[in-house]
């Protein structure tokens, strides 16, 4: 293969200089890759991991069923009555009302609930659930706990147990982080790659265009056709006796009147 100039280069079969020993290695484009995939992979067992305590957490809570009078334990704390159901849309259920005392007598005033101020819902494992209350356990114990049936009672189970939302939060944005930094390191790693290879390409290309001399003693690179009818051979060389440069188009006179 010739150069534009008509200097034979030595390349490969893909058309690139045969002497690559300069060459960028194409190292970064693997890296890139990987960093990636184990972005993607990473935030997904995150996100796994962060559902499955997520939803043990759940499976954990204190259960009395809507109509019904239980005891149950809880330790000290800050608490959320979550409104549950078996099915459904979890924004649907709603508790009516909501009683809790210590089980010992005498041993302290009913609870005090205050309504959950933002919007907070689940469905896992076959229980759909609605954060609705809170309160606060400055005795850990057992409770007694009535759940009335009233009108507007949409639920069928109350649960009580600690915020989760922030949980799930950290689940969801780890995913996003871990996943977000090695896909944005995986691109930079490819994409530089490409630039240094690209650059490398042109620089030998050029580098190879400017080490031969043409036109007799003309500056390397420069591009030395001779004079306009010179005769063929190389560029710039005297014309051979007797030769004498073609003729214009059309004989060298000018074209017949109209």
């Amino acid at each position: 293969m010739t150069s534009p100039f008509g200097d034979p280069l030595a390349v490969d079969t893909m058309g690139n200089p045969a002497d690559d020993s300069g060459r960028p290695s194409s190292l970064g484009f693997w890296l890139g890759g990987l960093l990636i995939i184990g972005g993607i992979v990473g935030g997904g067992i995150w996100l796994a991991m962060g559902l499955s305590g997520f939803s043990d957490e759940i499976d954990d809570f204190e259960r009395v069923p809507v109509g019904r009078i239980s005891t149950i334990e809880l330790d000290e704390g800050d608490y959320v009555v979550y409104a549950e159901s078996g099915g459904g849309l979890p924004q649907d259920n709603y508790i009516n009302g909501i009683r809790m005392r210590p089980a010992e007598e005498g041993r302290g005033e009913e609870i005090e609930f205050e309504d959950y101020v933002a919007e907070f819902t689940y469905d896992f494992g076959g229980r759909a659930g609605r954060a609705q209350l809170t309160f606060e356990i400055e005795d850990g114990g057992e409770y007694d706990v009535r759940v009335d049936d009233g009108p507007g009672t949409t639920a069928t189970t109350a649960a009580f147990g600690p915020s989760v939302a922030g949980d799930l939060v950290s689940a969801i944005v780890g995913l996003l982080v871990i996943a977000g930094v090695g896909i944005v390191l995986g691109i930079i790693c490819i994409v530089v790659t490409a630039i240094r290879r690209r650059k490398y390409r042109r620089r030998t290309w050029m580098d190879g265009a400017a080490g031969t001399q043409y036109g007799g003693g003309t500056q390397p690179g420069m591009w030395n056709p001779g004079p306009a009818g010179a005769p063929p051979g190389a560029w710039g060389a005297p014309a051979p006796p007797g030769y004498a440069p073609p003729p214009p188009p059309g004989g060298g006179y000018p074209p017949p009147p109209g």
